[in-house]
């Protein structure tokens, strides 16, 4: 038999493409191979008339990562795909490693994929599995060998190596994805949603574990999801899309605490951010102009901000309780407003907190309070004030209108 092209490297689907002549052997040592730039430039694509992905530019630096966050349509996967070269470009440019790989096949970007669905091969027990992308590479028996164990150990699968797919569970078969995957050391690693397949607990335990694996890699890493709380947890840097474009890049604090729209104050957040039309209940001179408790607390949130502000927007962990006393429950802000009486519709415990919604005449907002005093549960009615110092207004395209230094 005619011996293969040792020349060639391997996807993580198994077809080849050109070994990197510069890439320095890591001798089998999983975790020295580090990452490449990627520079996303006015990306586009086009299915028919539909603009699935329309002017993306991002710049991602080495062994960062990067998660892709945003509502299912977004274009956050074709993105992911295109970068990958599973999808053509219909405009613009993707660049890793400051070379452009836009019309590259995929086997000729050194990339991995880790997908949804793991896409392992049902025959083939955990170690063919990582073999796979090893064959084509020029890494001799011994030393793939010693890569595939290297692999399993960091993430403790090295029991496993024997089984096929079948008999293992999703966390597992999730890490042989993997494995698979980092075995051939890429240059960068792509994931598109891996975590969606596995229960809430596991998810949550998976998600550190991805952490910690791709910091002591220091593989630059793209993540697709669409779960903010995932993407909270594990992004150095966020890329909030929706309807094709990136509304925001920042780090987790930052696109959190500072919302450049609407859409991103009420996407992120667990309850999201309550956005109330300032058109709804007050007027500007002070008439609430309802009768319903909590026309008052809508009043006052809308006389708070700017009169062109359409929105109003409030975090529920910025609302604060007041008890029989009048004074604010647990550790309040030193600017709250005045006392607003609101009628409660649901009393949620979660564990931590507990979630109150109340009703208004500009629709239910939440509060989250860290606790509800025994005189104010069972209450149809409790008293309500907000930080006057964590508001957000936005006009009625969605922007966000800023403080000045003087106020609004």
């Amino acid at each position: 038999m005619q011996e293969q092209d040792r020349d060639t490297r391997s996807s993580a689907d198994g077809t080849e493409r050109p070994h990197r002549d510069d890439r320095t052997p890591t001798d089998g040592v999983v975790g020295e191979a580090g990452g490449e730039t990627v520079e996303l430039s006015s990306l586009s694509k086009r299915f028919g008339d539909e603009e699935a992905v329309d002017g993306v530019s991002l710049s991602i630096s080495e062994g960062e990562l990067l998660v892709l966050l945003g509502p299912s349509g977004c274009g956050k996967t074709t993105t992911l795909r295109m970068i990958a070269g599973l999808e053509s470009v219909s405009g613009g440019s993707v660049a890793i490693g400051g070379v452009d790989v836009s019309e590259h096949p995929p086997q000729d970007r050194d990339v991995a994929m880790v997908f949804q669905n793991y896409a392992l091969y049902p025959h083939k027990t955990v170690r063919e599995n990582i073999r796979f992308p090893l064959r084509k590479t020029d890494l001799s028996k011994a030393e793939q060998r010693e890569r595939i164990e290297s692999t399993a150990a960091l993430l403790d699968i090295a029991d496993l190596l024997d089984k096929e797919p079948a008999a293992l569970s999703g966390g597992q078969r999730q890490r042989v994805a993997i494995g698979r995957a980092i075995g051939r050391e890429p240059s960068v690693l792509l994931m598109d949603e891996p975590l969606s397949n596995l229960d809430a607990k596991l998810r949550v335990r998976t998600r550190s574990e991805l952490r910690s694996l791709q910091q002591r890699l220091g593989i630059t890493t793209v993540y697709v999801t669409h779960d903010q709380e995932e993407a909270m947890s594990i992004a150095d840097r966020i890329a909030i899309m929706n309807d094709g474009r990136v509304e925001q890049v920042g780090t987790p604090e930052e696109v959190y605490e500072d919302p450049t729209s609407a859409f991103i104050a009420g996407f992120l957040g667990d309850p999201s951010m309550n956005l109330l039309p300032t058109s709804v209940g007050p007027s500007r001179d002070g008439d609430t102009g309802g009768t319903e408790r909590g026309d008052e607390l809508a009043a006052g949130l809308a006389a708070a901000v700017p009169d062109d502000a359409a929105r109003v927007g409030v975090r529920p962990e910025d609302l604060f309780l007041v008890d029989g006393s009048g004074s604010v429950v647990g550790d309040g802000p030193a600017n709250v407003s005045d006392v607003y009486d609101c009628d409660v519709h649901v009393v949620e415990p979660i564990g931590r907190a507990y979630e109150l919604t109340l009703s208004t005449a500009a629709g239910p907002v939440v509060l989250r309070a860290r606790t509800v005093p025994d005189e104010l549960r069972g209450r149809d009615r409790v008293g309500v004030v907000y930080d006057r110092d964590s508001l957000y207004a936005f006009d009625a395209d969605g922007g966000r209108l800023r403080r000045g230094g003087n106020g609004w």
